[in-house]
């Protein structure tokens, strides 16, 4: 993440393409840089139109822009952490995530037909991965036109009913472009409700005719306007409720393509209505999206403007004007009233009730308010991988941090079982864990036929369902505060100068105040690990990586064997407490969601000790669905050998109390007893009337740690304070 400042270039310019040319779908022309005494500060250049941005060795940066109006934003910190906060602040933060949102999605782009739909889940499921939701790409549609369903995918509604009966929540896939056909209802009505289209300009997109092999010619909706936006969450409505026998209830949109884009095979002229080259608007005095490249590639490198997607002289509503407005100036806001009109059909179907699942391909400030935002467009390559680690903390620091890459890539037909093994273990602890490819080869983890992919793939899907509820929480701070939830490392440790400039500071990332993610990021025998803080910040190994339960000191490096195949080293700092969900007694059902998670009684508590015997943590809880849910904070604290887990009523919402909501706490595991032996004396309960002491066993280990488990009952930790004492034996 740390820029080239010898005059490197970077367009901002929201564009589709499968290409690193262009190296962004969304523009976010905001930075964060630190001074000399490690302070930090952020510029945002708020601009619509196309820009380019140029480092200098100064160090300085110079924006260049086509036009439009211009506000600049300064965040004066001083840690990263209150730069990231205003900003999320001023362009807007997405709202708290449904909890299933967080299991591990799987799908395709062209399915051939329903029964491979069917075959390809039921495969995985037997096999024991974790599948949360079924994504549909646009092969499901008539010829490839969205609000219908081809000859092939007659029993898809049956299907879907089928995946919904078990648990499992279905993601369709929709795009902005709406084929030209007369006998097509989606154009009918959109053509039918002025200013519902953007007028003067057609494109290509997926839409296919498969009888005569050409594209379809395709319109796009004024999202912008109220009429395409009425029309629009008719047509998701409609399909939602299978209208016409075409459609299916689902729990959330995908949406694509949203830059606008109108692919152009064939250069930037092939165009059903050709852009003229003569307008100032299509043809600028200065190009900001013309590049330089030493390997210069006049078809994917130095293109026009208008490249890609619509013309810039055709004209679009100003919503806040009412009169109209050149695409030019309006081109990289057009996701952002799209994702809004989804997320509005969206609640519209759940009765405004549940939280909204929409997911953009193309992200945008603002965007981040209506939907969350995914990476597609991975190759299966060891260099995307890596790639795509630098990606999850760009996208989460410029305000889109419930996101996630796409794992093992999307297109191509390679396949390296070791390279999609290590991609699931990194994908898992994405916001977004999602395996979905568009190429002839399948990625999902059966369709390679080796078992340690696929036992990586579900230990690592089922170790992220463990720590759900710490997720949770991290999710809720971000959310509600502006506290991202993926974080580089120097976000948390703005003083460790190696933490933002070590090549490992590029390769592994935090979830929140507590959990550093290692992942494996090449087939090399060697796995450097460098873990970051200062004096008396250590890490503890909590997935036996080295071994369970081992404190490590911070500011050093530590190469070490690479990890077995299905081992994801994870450690949590010390003076933490962090929530956990082992759902025991779900783990033989046929199909294994992260809601048994979310409901089990087995939660517990991972406790890491600082030197002087001392933690403290935090739990949000909610009912993980609902848009007025009750919540519950909960407060962790381990001091003078004491661990204190109760209710603050202050942050909780009223009546809580009262309430159904449950956190219940069947074991705690804590690291850093050093110094000697010791041992557990009670665990009492008390409702501030009754104190209650529980039954419970315990294990010890030999690196100063102690498994408490088997506490009978469970304890309620939003209805009751648990105390445990400890005591030193010599």
């Amino acid at each position: 993440m740390k820029l080239d400042f010898n005059y490197a270039r970077q367009s901002l310019w929201s564009r589709f393409s499968q290409f690193e040319a262009y190296e962004a779908h969304g523009s976010t022309p905001f930075y964060l840089g630190f001074g000399k005494d490690n302070t930090a500060f952020g510029v945002y250049f708020q601009n619509a139109n196309a820009m380019e941005v140029e480092t200098q060795p100064a160090p300085g940066m110079v924006f260049r822009t086509t036009g439009g109006i211009v506000d600049i934003y300064f965040f004066m910190g001083p840690t990263p952490a209150e730069v990231i906060r205003d900003f999320t602040k001023a362009v807007g933060r997405p709202e708290m995530p449904a909890y299933w949102n967080y299991g591990y999605q799987l799908g395709h782009e062209n399915y051939a037909n329903d029964s491979e739909i069917v075959s390809q889940l039921q495969e995985n499921l037997d096999a024991g991965v974790p599948v949360e939701t079924q994504v549909l790409g646009h092969s499901i549609y008539d010829d490839g036109k969205q609000f219908t369903l081809g000859t092939e995918f007659g029993q898809l509604e049956s299907a879907v009913e089928g995946f919904r009966n078990m648990g499992l929540k279905v993601v369709p896939t929709m795009q902005s472009g709406i084929a030209i056909d007369a006998s097509y209802d989606a154009y009918d009505r959109l053509k039918g409700v002025a200013g519902a289209l953007i007028e003067g300009f057609t494109g290509y997109q997926w839409p296919l005719n498969e009888t005569s092999g050409a594209k379809y010619e395709v319109v796009f909706p004024d999202f912008h306007s109220k009429a395409a936006q009425s029309v629009w969450g008719s047509l998701v409505g409609d399909f939602w409720a299978g209208v016409n026998n075409a459609g299916f209830k689902f729990d959330g949109m995908n949406i694509e393509k949203v830059e606008p884009a109108s692919f152009t095979p064939g250069g930037e002229f092939d165009s059903p209505t050709p852009c003229d080259m003569n307008n100032k608007y299509n043809s600028p005095y200065y190009n900001p999206v013309r590049r330089d490249s030493e390997n210069f590639d006049p078809v994917y490198e130095q293109q026009a403007i208008f490249f890609n997607t619509v013309c810039m002289d055709t004209q679009q509503v100003n919503p806040d004007t009412g009169a109209m407005e050149l695409h030019y100036n309006m081109h990289n806001l057009y996701s952002i009233p799209m994702a809004e009109a989804s997320k509005n059909a969206m609640s519209f179907m759940e009765a405004e009730t549940k939280r909204t699942f929409v997911v953009t391909d193309t992200p945008v400030p603002g965007s981040q308010k209506h939907a969350a935002y995914f990476e597609t467009y991975s190759d299966h390559t060891w260099e995307s991988l890596q790639r795509s680690v630098v990606e999850l903390m760009q996208s989460s620091i410029t305000g889109f941090g419930f996101t996630g890459v796409n794992i093992c890539g999307y297109g191509g037909t390679e396949n390296d079982a070791e390279l999609c093994s290590r991609w699931h273990q990194f994908g898992a602890f994405n916001p977004i864990s999602r395996n979905f490819n568009a190429g002839p080869t399948r990625r999902d983890p059966i369709s390679f036929n080796d078992p340690s992919l696929t036992n990586a793939a579900t230990n690592a899907i089922r170790l992220k369902y463990q720590l759900s509820p710490y997720i949770h929480t991290c999710m809720h701070r971000y959310t509600a505060q502006g506290r991202i939830a993926i974080r580089p490392f120097w976000y948390n440790f703005p003083e460790d100068i190696r933490a933002r400039e070590s090549n490992f500071a590029d390769s592994a990332f935090m979830w929140g105040d507590a959990l550093l993610v290692a992942p494996v990021l090449d087939d090399a025998e060697v796995h450097n690990i460098y873990l970051p803080g200062g004096q008396g910040v250590y890490w503890y190994d909590i997935t036996g990586y080295l071994e369970s339960g081992v404190r490590l000191g911070s500011g050093t490096y530590q190469p070490v064997s690479k990890p077995d195949a299905n081992m994801l080293p994870i450690f949590i700092k010390s003076g933490s407490i962090v929530g956990e969900s082992l759902a025991l007694e779900a783990q033989n059902n046929d199909v294994l969601l992260i809601e048994d998670y979310r409901t089990s009684s087995d939660k517990g508590l991972i406790v890491g000790l600082d030197d002087d015997f001392k933690a403290r943590g935090e739990q949000y809880w909610d009912d993980g669905i609902s848009q007025n849910s009750d919540y519950a904070e909960i407060e962790y604290k381990f001091e003078d050998l004491e661990l204190i887990a109760q209710l603050n009523d202050a942050h909780s919402s009223e009546g809580v109390r009262m309430s159904s909501l449950m956190f219940e706490v069947d074991h705690v595991y804590v690291g850093g007893l050093i110094g000697g032996s010791y041992n557990v004396s009670s665990i009492n309960v008390n409702d501030n009337a009754n104190v209650v002491e529980e039954s419970y066993k315990i294990r010890t280990g030999r690196l100063g740690d102690i498994e408490i488990y088997d506490i009978s009952p469970p304890v309620d930790l939003v209805h009751f304070k648990m105390t445990i004492k400890f005591e030193k034996l010599d």
